[in-house]
């Protein structure tokens, strides 16, 4: 029994291994509140997420997490889908198997039965959420999904295919400065205010070839984009036919205590190494080659190569009536900034969902974009939710009223704070819309937007 402390209640916690090499855990807390909820995985996983299980352990929740199967600790970057059951493990079956045990667990150690049992997780959590929507839909009857990397091959082979891009025609910091300076220029006031935030970043037609400086020459310099540059630019936003490009706005520089950078300099200065290239050597192909060079992959000819690995690991499937006709309900968010992943993927999935399900999708399914907002946080736009007057809400607050109470939410008030002060406020609009401001009042205050069709 772990005593309580400043950061959790009193709880029991229980360690438990799943055949052949999945570890879990499941924190008990002595005063529990009937729910069970399991923390997601960010990255290639390979460890139980122990800190983020906190958040609901405090609550009263039950809490649980996985390692997926491996030890990143043993197993650096994506080395262990070398083996196939922990790749599968990696892919869909950890999850399932460790909320099976940890309901046992549960129904076991307080002799009653659990009320709500519920999912959240971003990034790499996210694509596990929407995974078990899709493959186990009675697993959670609430799933919070956000940024998910919900086509796992599609996003590996296009940051393969952005780096190839970039090595024949790099961009300097200093002319990223340029690029983003032109693109808020340019998109700030697409929503009708200036406020150093991009609402919708579809709307904006930027223009690479008359919105940036083009050097006279061959040559780039600090303050002009060679023809070059400015094509490779392009390709980069068109992104490639098989995964869509980027949006305008996570160029944006920002400071943090680290100093000034921007969230697209892993675009511009590839780091393949973290998943791009052990993607290609370990997991690609059916027989792995450990020696591939990942500038060879062939964008045409080698697509049908990866469908086998798509069937296992993306999470793309837009029927979800099974997790609908569960009682399911999920929400996804998406930050509009992420620099990591294309938010447009997120959003072409839910769109596929709509065409699939029809309006009813929303009964048990809504979207929300965040402005200004990055990969799973960070933001140049709104860094806290209010739920109930609780400036410290997260999205998994509005879950819990749509699951327990019956409540959808129908858009969400967001706040720009900085050193505890509330700077100004805005409503999160449920995809489509976006909020716009009415013209009327303090542009600071979210009474004074109102959400319409983008």
């Amino acid at each position: 029994m772990e005593p309580a402390s400043e950061d959790a209640p009193e709880h029991c916690r229980v360690y438990g291994r799943i055949l052949p090499d999945i570890r879990f855990a499941v924190f008990l807390p002595t005063d529990w509140n009937g729910r069970l909820s399991m923390v997601g995985n960010g990255g290639w996983a390979g460890s139980i997420p122990e800190g983020r299980m906190g958040f609901a352990l405090r609550e009263g929740s039950v809490s649980v997490g996985t390692d997926t199967g491996h030890d990143a600790r043993r197993e650096l970057g994506g080395i262990f889908t070398l083996d196939r059951q922990k790749m599968i493990d990696f892919a869909y079956r950890s999850v399932h198997l460790t909320v099976e045990a940890a309901k046992q667990i549960t129904a076991s150690y307080y002799a009653s039965p659990i009320q709500y049992s519920y999912f959240v997780g971003c990034s790499t959590g996210g694509r596990q959420g929407l995974t078990a929507a899709q493959r186990f839909p009675a697993d959670f009857d609430g799933i919070l999904v956000g940024a998910p990397i919900l086509d796992w091959v599609g996003e590996q082979l296009a940051g393969a295919w952005e780096a190839r891009i970039m090595e024949r025609a790099a961009i300097s910091v200093e002319q990223l400065e340029i690029l983003a300076a032109a693109v808020y220029e340019k998109c700030d006031g697409s929503d009708g205010l200036e406020d150093g935030v991009i609402e919708h970043p579809p709307a904006c037609a930027f223009d690479l070839a008359t919105d940036l400086p083009v050097c006279d020459g061959a040559s780039a310099g600090e303050d002009c984009f060679t023809k070059d540059q400015i094509d490779a630019l392009k390709k980069i936003y068109d992104g490639p036919p098989f995964y869509p490009g980027r949006v305008v706005g996570a160029e944006v520089f920002v400071e943090d205590r680290n100093g000034r950078f921007s969230p697209w300099q892993r675009i511009i200065n590839p780091n393949v190494g973290r998943y791009t290239e052990p993607f290609l050597k370990y997991m690609t192909f059916e027989v792995p080659d450990t020696t591939y060079d990942w500038r060879t992959f062939d964008f045409v000819e080698d697509l049908s190569k990866v469908e086998w690995l798509r069937r296992i690991i993306d999470a793309t499937d837009p029927d979800l009536r099974r997790f609908r006709d569960h009682g399911g309900k999920m929400l996804m968010y998406f930050g509009w900034a992420d620099p990591a992943l294309s938010p447009l993927r997120g959003v072409r999935y839910y769109e596929t969902v709509l065409d699939e399900m029809g309006a009813s999708t929303t009964d048990f399914f809504r979207l929300f974009m965040v402005p200004g907002m990055f990969h799973c946080g960070g933001s140049v736009g709104v860094n806290r939710f209010e739920y109930e007057g609780d400036r410290s809400s997260w999205f998994s607050n509005f879950l819990e009223a749509w699951v327990e109470e019956g409540v959808p939410p129908e858009q969400i008030l967001g706040l720009r704070v900085e050193q505890d002060s509330v700077l100004w406020t805005r409503p999160i609009c449920l995809y489509p819309r976006v909020a716009r401001y009415t013209g009327r009042g303090d542009s600071n205050d979210a009474a004074n937007f109102e959400c319409v069709d983008a």
